[in-house]
């Protein structure tokens, strides 16, 4: 009797020894389970906010406001190619060209905000255009996202054919002569820039319209016109193989980027306070989500970071200011032209 009683006693001593077990086992794969399951919960928000930055939805289109082959374009598409492996989505260039910019950019109205599709801006759109026409469109109907590049922007003359060398020699020209200059016409900024400073500085000017800037140096070189506003850097081979002089150029610092050629000076040395600069931005839709924007800028920055970008366009004077940036650059723009379009046009 008493061996079976103590049988009994190790039995239950077992038994609860396999409770304890199980329960402890148990236990611990609820744990793992809660485990999981948080980590699960953690996925699936992560999952979420992968999925609001899932941008373009299939592809970004790039809205293009000028002809194929011009400066805007070939930077555009130059970007596009690099933009295409840095978001993993196709981008796509589309040319709108017409009135200087105003075509496209009105177009581009029917866009809402967070589209696919983003433009590039040359300031003129907002600085310019306003000033000479009706534009269906305000400063606040575009974001800017980031800039793409600006221009130094110089006059150039042939020798050869008016004797003109420097800004004095375009003065003393201009005494018997109307000086024909190339721009791109009324309602553009470079027509602008040199209409209030011929104004300024008494010369007798009148503009002979161009499609590009190299069309402009190209009429200089045949004599069609007596000078013309262009990018300095288009004009570098024309200039270092002596066939265009540059008079001057519309920055704050001499030009040196010529190689053998004297630097050129500003027309600001001449005491005329005059600036013009090229310049062009990424922008999109009124209302687009900050998160959108942000995407963008840091994709296309990468895309300025580029090594092979870089040496591809080493000549393009790249600006990657943000979009706060641009804006605050772009108001000092539209007060300058405001104040070139009063010199050029005083009010009565």
């Amino acid at each position: 009797m008493r061996n079976i009683t103590k049988s009994l006693r190790v039995l239950l001593s077992l038994v609860l020894v396999l409770m304890l077990v199980t329960a402890c086992g148990n236990n611990d794969t609820k744990k793992d389970a809660e485990n999981n399951t948080d980590k699960n919960v953690e996925n699936n928000t992560d999952n979420k906010d992968e999925a609001k930055l899932d941008y373009p939805k299939d592809m970004l289109k790039i809205i293009v406001p000028g002809g194929a082959g011009g400066g805007m374009d070939v930077n555009a598409r130059t970007i596009a190619k690099y933009l295409e492996k840095e978001i993993g989505k196709t981008v796509m260039v589309e040319n709108r060209p017409g009135a200087g910019g105003i075509v496209g950019a009105t177009e581009y109205l029917v866009e809402e905000a967070n589209t696919d599709t983003i433009i590039v801006l040359p300031s003129l759109v907002n600085a310019v255009a306003p000033l000479y026409t009706k534009v269906p469109y305000g400063d606040d109907d575009f974001v800017p996202i980031i800039g793409l590049n600006q221009e130094v922007n110089g006059i150039f003359a042939n020798p050869k054919k008016t004797g003109i060398e420097s800004f004095e020699d375009l003065v003393e020209y201009s005494k018997d002569h109307v000086v024909k200059f190339g721009s791109g016409g009324p309602g553009t900024y470079n027509f602008l820039a040199q209409d209030a400073l011929y104004k300024m500085a008494g010369i007798q000017a009148e503009t002979v319209p161009h499609k590009s800037g190299a069309e402009g140096l190209t009429n200089v070189l045949g004599g069609h016109t007596d000078i013309t506003l262009a990018p300095a850097r288009i004009a570098k081979d024309y200039v270092e193989n002596g066939d265009l002089k540059p008079l001057f150029v519309f920055s704050e610092q001499p030009y040196s980027m010529y190689e053998g050629v004297d630097d050129v000076p500003t027309i600001m040395s001449e005491g005329h306070e005059v600036k013009y600069e090229g310049y062009v931005y990424f922008a999109t839709r009124k209302g687009t989500d900050q998160e959108i924007i942000d995407y963008l800028y840091n994709a296309i920055n990468n895309v300025y970071e580029n090594e092979d970008y870089k040496a591809e366009t080493k000549h393009v004077n790249i600006n990657n200011a943000n979009g706060e940036e641009v804006s605050e650059y772009m108001k000092s723009r539209i007060e300058d032209a405001k104040a070139f379009y009063e010199i050029a046009n005083p009010s009565k």
